[in-house]
């Protein structure tokens, strides 16, 4: 259980620097660029969270 939720945290981590880099790079560059970048990163993260919150659940119920 330890192990699952150090590397549900590690990701988590890894999504949030890649998206910072991405706004970073996106926002010096074109702000076109910015909306789809933080659109699509926004989903992913958002689909992520659900995805883990789900096998957490089943997880810890069982």
């Amino acid at each position: 259980m330890n192990l699952l939720l150090n590397s549900i945290r590690v990701n988590f981590v890894f999504c949030l620097i890649i998206y910072g880099i991405f706004a970073l790079l996106s926002s010096t560059l074109d702000p076109s660029l910015w909306t789809w970048y933080m659109k699509t990163l926004w989903e992913m993260l958002t689909g992520l969270l659900i995805l883990i919150s789900t096998v957490l659940y089943f997880v810890v119920r069982e």
